[in-house]
């Protein structure tokens, strides 16, 4: 994979031609190893032991399916300072509170900017954050010293508490800060809302990858298939009565 982008950035870039890279026999046939959700035991733990800056993340990321890059990225106004423009932040004052991403993953294909809504809980959360924020920093999510999160500091933070906790469970199926964005997908599927209406929601440009990836946790839930069982059940008894007799 790491192979690939680099040689799609310089299809992009305009470098070379084409990608001549094509997957090895070995591997031709073998499925991607897909990340998987956050399991539940997981979150109440890192939110009960974990710092209060990581509670703070991890409790927004779950909430709006944001990416660990949009949440540390994220700040309360739009102002320019030295040195310094944002590239997303906070809308609380608007009729329909949102987030604002000038730039993000997918801004290259839709060169449109992508807005997250926010529920009323999350909400309440910010506007909670924004009034005990005791420290004139941009950025709305800050590490344990006051300063912005990056990218090794945040992994390294949630990986230590983590281990601590006994959550480690090896390299591929760890708990990373993508779980909680699988979460949100799939606890929106479970709860039956409309694949276009997620893609809509994380900023993707099709339903495809909440089809073949993040659906497949889903496709292998049993609880969930009965569910899905019951409403078709659920779907002919309605339309069974529906139809008056004698049609």
């Amino acid at each position: 994979g790491d192979v690939v982008t680099c040689f799609n950035w310089g299809v992009e870039e305009g470098l070379v031609d084409r990608c001549p890279y094509q997957r090895p026999r070995s591997l031709r046939g073998q499925r991607n190893k897909v990340r998987r959700p956050a399991d539940p035991r997981e979150y109440i733990q890192l939110m009960r032991f974990g710092s209060r800056s990581l509670r703070r993340s991890l409790f927004a990321m779950r909430r709006t399916g944001i990416r660990t890059c949009e949440m540390r990225a994220l700040c309360w106004s739009p102002a320019k300072r030295p040195g310094f423009e944002p590239t997303a932040w906070v809308v609380l004052d608007h009729e329909t509170p949102h987030l604002f991403f000038a730039r993000h993953k997918t801004f290259r294909f839709t060169g449109k900017p992508k807005i997250v809504g926010l529920d009323a809980a999350m909400v309440r959360f910010l506007r909670n954050l924004k009034r005990q924020r005791q420290h004139d920093h941009a950025f709305v999510f800050v590490n344990c010293e006051g300063g912005p999160w990056t990218c090794d500091t945040f992994a390294r933070n949630l990986r230590r508490c983590a281990i601590r906790l006994g959550l480690d469970e090896g390299v591929e199926d760890r708990v990373s800060g993508a779980c909680w964005r699988h979460t949100y997908v799939v606890d929106g599927i479970e709860a039956n809302v409309s694949t276009c209406k997620i893609a809509d929601q994380l900023g993707h440009v099709s339903t495809r990858m909440i089809d073949e990836r993040y659906g497949s946790h889903t496709r292998e839930m049993i609880e969930h298939k009965g569910r899905v069982a019951n409403e078709i059940t659920s779907g002919r008894v309605r339309k069974r009565a529906a139809v008056k007799p004698g049609e």
